[in-house]
């Protein structure tokens, strides 16, 4: 009688860890704004995880005003104010608005660039204040255009945010459409941890550095076109022994810069792609370089 008593506490222990099993794999979504990415696609070891534009909040700019939806979005005095996890459709024109996004660390938001025009004449275009990963996604077949102005508060040239599009944490620039970034008052891509870019068509012409990530710079793949008055791409951590790096892993990149083409405060890697470079610093520079041979023209 014992060893039924045994058998059946057994065979129920393993009936409920089965249904549990079952109910963290089976994933429910509401209507409205999905569930903001799980991952990110520029590295192999995370899990891609893509929203259907069609699922997305839809945000439409239109002159001096915006129409937010049912987004939850708050637009007040030229700044569009996203302060919910999720994913956003841009649409329209503006020249005069900024956005900024401010979630929990723990969040993620993803942008989709679907044929949006934006200047801010007064600061960056896109700043991320506070997020797990801000990814943008360059929606298919659209074009996109984001410029800032030379009217930046004083505070910015040494404190940040200090770039057409800024962000506090990680930044991913993803998606098969064409971006273009215009940076007159300072850098055009920056972030304070990592930069990861794929398969985006971008163009990024700026007074300063064109892509600055301070703990890294991947791309993986993608046509990147720079021309920026300093470096090309560059990453700056120097106390952080595994940050500080500038990684190439394929794409096209054509860099005009006024200094060096790449720099990396502590190790470049060059490993695919084709680059043609021209510079009047170095087309690299970096502490340690991994450069496969003939994948750099200058």
């Amino acid at each position: 009688m014992k060893q039924y008593r045994y058998f059946f506490s057994t065979l129920s222990l393993i009936f409920v860890i089965c249904m549990t099993l079952c109910a963290c794999a089976t994933k429910t979504t509401t209507g409205g704004k999905q569930d903001p990415p799980t991952g990110d696609p520029s590295t192999g070891t995370e899990e891609s995880v893509s929203l259907p534009a069609t699922e997305a909040g839809s945000i439409v700019f239109d002159g001096g005003n915006v129409n937010v939806g049912n987004t939850g979005a708050q637009f007040a005095n030229g700044i569009l104010t996203i302060s919910k996890a999720g994913s956003y459709e841009l649409s329209g024109k503006s020249e005069s608005c900024g956005i900024v996004v401010a979630v929990d660390k723990s969040e993620q938001v993803e942008l989709i660039l679907a044929g949006v025009e934006l200047t801010n004449p007064v600061g960056p275009v896109i700043y991320c204040d506070s997020a797990d990963k801000l990814f943008l996604t360059v929606k298919e077949g659209t074009t996109n255009a984001l410029k800032d102005g030379v009217d930046y508060p004083a505070s910015a040239a040494t404190d940040g945010p200090n770039a057409a599009v800024y962000s506090d944490d990680d930044l991913t620039i993803r998606g098969t459409g064409t971006l273009r970034v215009t940076a007159l008052y300072n850098n055009g891509i920056s972030s304070k941890n990592d930069i990861k870019i794929k398969e985006v068509t971008l163009t990024v012409d700026v007074y300063n550095t064109a892509i600055r990530g301070k703990e890294s710079v991947t791309v993986g793949s993608g046509n990147l076109t720079i021309k920026a008055g300093n470096d090309g791409i560059k990453a700056t951590e120097e106390v952080d022994t595994a940050k500080g790096f500038v990684t190439i892993e394929g794409g096209t990149l054509n860099i005009t810069a006024g200094d060096d083409a790449l720099q990396a405060s502590l190790v470049l890697n060059v490993t695919g792609g084709k680059i043609t470079a021209a510079a009047n610093g170095k087309l690299t520079n970096a502490p340690t370089e991994n450069v496969t041979d003939g994948i750099i023209n200058g």
